[in-house]
């Protein structure tokens, strides 16, 4: 443990996940990892609690926002935030202590001081001191095969996934274009979601374009 204050722990998939007032961490049996703000994950050293999702992902309730440590071995975390002003949200992904993308979001959290979490299936509760947020389904392409139904799920000839990093997509542009896709669906943050949009036409392929809002 990083302190002896505690404020609470989660146990999913053999790993034990713990918050305290100065710093969290992770523990599989055998090793603990301690998590803090000065490597420039989490938004804060102050935390009310923890929901751990699996061995890989925790929910990180501070009193600076919501940090989620959304893929363990990479260090990858997406920091939740409110802007009092304006009460528009920003999410910030970061690895390894680098930001990679900030987004604007039209809602978020309703207040930065996060009390509790809780998993309804793919679903995750949120409870702040001012306010109860619902964060809904897994990603866009599930929900995409689900809406299209078992009639017109098998029209999908490829899925392609990509690096939150990355600023160019050419071979997941060329590979779906290989298989013969007519409708181009989209499902990315705002910061990647640009060059998918210019590569198609600079491979000589021109679907369908769409994407979600």
């Amino acid at each position: 443990m990083v302190h002896v204050i505690s404020t609470g722990v989660s146990y999913v998939d053999k790993i034990l996940w713990a918050t305290t007032y100065f710093g969290a961490c992770r523990y599989d049996g055998r090793h603990w990892r301690g998590f803090f703000k000065q490597e420039g994950g989490s938004p804060s050293d102050f935390h009310n609690g923890v929901k751990g999702r699996s061995a890989n992902e925790a929910w990180f309730l501070t009193d600076s926002g919501l940090g989620v440590l959304a893929d363990f071995p990479s260090d990858t975390w997406v920091v939740y935030t409110l802007d009092p002003e304006t009460h528009r949200g920003k999410a910030v992904v970061k690895r390894n202590g680098k930001t990679l993308e900030e987004v604007d979001m039209e809602r978020s959290v309703p207040h930065n001081y996060v009390l509790a979490a809780d998993m309804d299936g793919n679903d995750v509760w949120i409870g702040t001191s001012k306010g109860l947020a619902w964060a809904i389904g897994p990603d866009y392409y599930s929900g995409l095969r689900a809406g299209l139904g078992k009639a017109h799920v098998e029209q999908i000839v490829d899925a392609e996934s990509y690096d939150i990093s990355q600023t160019s997509l050419p071979q997941q542009i060329l590979a779906l274009k290989s298989k013969g896709a007519d409708h181009f669906f989209i499902a990315a943050t705002p910061g990647p979601t640009l060059p998918p949009l210019c590569h198609p036409t600079k491979a000589g392929w021109d679907p369908l374009h769409s994407r979600q809002n």
